[in-house]
């Protein structure tokens, strides 16, 4: 009701969330795009960890993945405190009787599948073990964690498809279904925490570790 209230778009039926509106208002190339961005919460990190890794920046490396590791735990911890429905629960099941078991769902990410005729998002969906974990979007948290480091150890090119990839995301989980508005900001929140928590350590003793970590697999 907040999501509607807050965020609703007024139209001549009355008011609906964006989700709602993205159901009756899509193209082709948007199921296509979100489908990709979407799943780069796995290849990207890894990637620029990858890359952290080859040109010796392994300090940086050791930093990066204590953040990301950071946000996670926050953001499960969120999520087990505050069980919440995807779009997609509500729009399939109403709601009523809220924490029934049912399998995952890839929501509208499954055009992406019909288009090219794979199996891609409905299996790894369909193996989704809490469908109740829509607040906060880790999704939209991770981008944020990847952009801040390029900004501050002044990556460049990693930063402006950073900053693409960020808005593309939060836009993705809006549009396939699998987070309202309000989840998107809690991610956002999720990771800014997560940031201000690292930025914390980052001054006590704690650095002393990570660089000594680093040094080793230097």
């Amino acid at each position: 009701q907040n999501e509607l209230n807050w965020f609703g778009i007024q139209t001549a039926e009355g008011k609906i969330t964006a989700n709602e509106y993205f159901g009756i208002h899509n193209h082709t190339f948007f199921d296509i795009y979100t489908a990709i961005i979407y799943i780069c919460w796995i290849p990207v990190p890894f990637t620029f960890a990858m890359y952290l890794f080859f040109s010796k920046r392994r300090k940086v490396l050791v930093k990066f993945l204590f953040a990301f590791l950071s946000v996670s735990l926050f953001g499960l911890l969120f999520q087990y405190i505050y069980p919440a429905a995807p779009p997609w629960y509500v729009e399939l099941y109403g709601t009523e009787g809220a924490f029934q078991e049912v399998s995952g769902n890839p929501g509208r990410l499954i055009n992406f599948d019909k288009y090219f005729g794979v199996n891609v998002f409905s299996g790894m969906y369909n193996l989704n073990a809490n469908v109740y974990a829509a607040v906060p979007s880790l999704h939209c948290a991770f981008p944020i964690i990847q952009l801040f480091f390029a900004i501050k150890y002044k990556f460049k090119k990693w930063g402006i498809f950073f900053t693409i990839l960020m808005i593309s995301t939060w836009f993705s989980a809006v549009y396939t279904n699998h987070h309202y508005i309000i989840d998107v900001l809690c991610g956002i929140t999720t990771a800014l925490i997560a940031i201000a928590t690292y930025s914390l350590l980052i001054k006590t003793k704690y650095n002393d570790f990570l660089n000594k970590y680093g040094n080793t697999i230097s």
